[in-house]
């Protein structure tokens, strides 16, 4: 029977109870109704709890059954550092498991898992961010300066036996954090949460590229399949646009004084050069103002943005009606312009247990001032005093502020090598030491691909093939952001007629450079004429070799060689 039946059924027959005093029954008091109701409310909220928390536990444990011996003591390695309070950074690499190494059984069983323990747009919240991750390669292999290739996975983490007095679990990287932490000793069924933390990069999908099929494209082979797809989507704009307006709405002598960075002799907000620090954020010194001096229609849009927060977890898990009391007596201050969907915003409400953040980069820029992606939103909710809590957001910009720094670096180590004379006796197919030219002086064929997560780019070095000289195809592989070499590479050079000139050729990996390189001779005959190209990658212990194909002219300029077709087999 749904308790919230009983629950009506019980509260129906008290007034009947009532009503038929009349007639001889003794009538019910209105302090023994209300009394009655709170107690029937608290029963339902006891067995709901209580049957939450077993459906919770039913599928840890059929998740946990899913993983080996081996796989289980790789999720909670380190996991007394990694859980309490210790964000996930690059060099906890070797800290539970990726998600993307998760088997589909695996994948299907937390998912059970995550709706169970988040409300329904918590849950597609979720699934749309981890679903970005796609978004990201394809965004990345399309602007190079992007830095979302380069940090680190989610990863899955336990601590403690799952089903015991105590245990926990954490879901968490640079876009999401998602933590449930049992306390199932002498006979309770409680639960709490770590920080609950989602980054949406875009804010909204920008439009893909389109397809040129006039030119020689280097986007035909690739042809952004889920940024066409996602084009136009929002994740959290719902929780951007509630947090401005909670601003907008305010009185303009309240926004002026909760302006955290005014510009010095008029109204205007900027934005921040850094997050607050949470525990000056509460001194005098700090420019907000406490919720409860707010009027009933501010308090009201304030209500209404901390709402699509909570509604993130099931209300088995943080009661929103315990939240919101506990922060009557937060402190809010903003940043930025809450006008304008395109400009940087932050909003801050923070009282002695708790903490909500948003933020949102402007639309345009390439970065804003705290070195964060343009066309981005944050969100964080914290609970100050859990022994669990740490700053997601903080972590963010850590990792994006390495990322930045580790590709500035490899660009700057990329030292042009001298050219070596090319042996008369090199002979069509023979390897070479690959110190020919720098990585600037590669000439990429396409954008790049993906095969199962590593990314794959093309081409050769120089600007032009040339026949009777050296030419040297190229690979370039990465895995997370970091070059990656465990791969097997080849090349085969065909005529326009289809005829093999070269098949299979392996391409060696050069550690210096990273990259895969090998060094060709093309007859003179082969002047002017289409050559194919198709290069073969393939990772050991994978069922799948990605298959490229580009068309060039040899002595010819790139542009005036036909297009590139490419296609990707078993």
């Amino acid at each position: 029977m749904d308790y919230r039946d009983l629950r009506q059924g019980i509260i129906t027959s008290m007034l009947i109870a009532s009503l038929l005093g009349v007639a001889g029954v003794s009538p019910v008091t209105a302090n023994q109704e209300a009394e009655a109701k709170q107690d029937i409310l608290n029963f339902v909220q006891s067995r709901n709890q209580q049957h939450y928390m077993q459906t919770l536990n039913a599928h840890v444990k059929e998740l946990v059954t899913l993983f080996s011996s081996k796989a289980l003591q790789q999720l909670q390695k380190n996991n007394d550092r990694s859980i309490q309070g210790k964000p996930l950074t690059k060099l906890d690499s070797n800290v539970g498991i990726a998600l993307d190494k998760l088997t589909d059984d695996q994948r299907t069983s937390l998912h059970q898992l995550l709706a169970t323990a988040l409300d329904t747009g918590g849950y597609q919240r979720l699934t749309a961010i981890l679903n970005q991750k796609f978004l990201h390669q394809e965004m990345a292999g399309h602007d190079s300066d992007l830095l979302t290739d380069r940090l680190p996975e989610e990863r899955l983490l336990l601590t403690g036996i799952p089903g015991s007095h105590e245990w926990g679990i954490r879901l968490g990287g640079p876009w999401l954090n998602i933590d449930l932490f049992f306390d199932m000793a002498e006979g309770r069924n409680r639960v709490s949460t770590g920080p609950l933390f989602m980054a949406s990069y875009p804010t909204q999908v920008p439009p893909a590229p389109a397809i040129d099929l006039s030119q020689n494209s280097t986007e035909i082979h690739y042809p952004y399949l889920r940024w066409h797809e996602q084009a136009g989507q929002t994740v959290l704009w719902q929780a951007g646009h509630f947090a401005r307006t909670t601003v907008k709405e305010l009185r303009s002598v309240v926004r002026y004084k909760t302006c955290l960075n005014r510009k010095a002799l008029t109204d205007e907000c900027l934005m921040i050069p850094k997050l607050p620090d949470s525990a000056a954020f509460l001194t005098p010194a700090t420019p907000t103002v406490r919720i409860d001096q707010l009027t009933v229609a501010e308090r009201y849009y304030f209500k209404r943005f901390v709402k699509t927060i909570l509604e993130n977890w099931q209300p088995e898990t943080r009661d929103p009606s315990d939240t919101m009391e506990q922060l009557n007596l937060a402190r809010l201050a903003w940043a930025g312009n809450p006008e304008e969907q395109d400009q940087g915003f932050y909003l801050r409400i923070q009282s002695e247990t708790l903490l909500i953040e948003l933020l949102q980069t402007p639309m345009t820029l390439t970065t804003d001032t705290m070195g964060l992606p343009n066309n981005a939103t944050f969100m964080v909710f914290r609970d100050l005093s859990s022994p669990h809590d740490f700053d997601p957001l903080s972590n963010t910009l850590k990792l994006l502020n390495q990322a930045r720094k580790d590709a500035e670096a490899e660009k700057s180590s990329a030292m042009p090598h001298n050219m070596e004379t090319a042996s008369a006796a090199m002979m069509m197919g023979e390897p070479t030491q690959n110190n020919m030219r720098s990585n600037d002086a590669i000439t990429w064929l396409r954008d790049s691909a993906y095969l199962e997560g590593v990314e794959i780019k093309i081409g050769y070095e120089g600007k032009q093939v040339a026949t009777g000289t050296p030419f040297y195809p190229v690979v370039r592989t990465r895995l997370n952001g970091s070059l990656h070499k465990n791969m097997r590479v080849s090349v085969t050079l065909q005529d326009q007629h289809g005829q093999a000139l070269i098949v299979g050729h392996p391409l060696k990996y050069d550690n210096e450079r990273g990259l895969y390189s090998s060094a060709l001779t093309l007859p003179e005959a082969m002047s002017g004429t289409p050559v194919i190209i198709t290069y073969s990658i393939h990772q050991p212990g994978s069922h799948y070799e990605g298959i490229y194909d580009a068309t060039v002219r040899p002595d010819m300029p790139l542009d005036s060689a036909p297009g590139s077709s490419g296609r990707k087999g078993m």
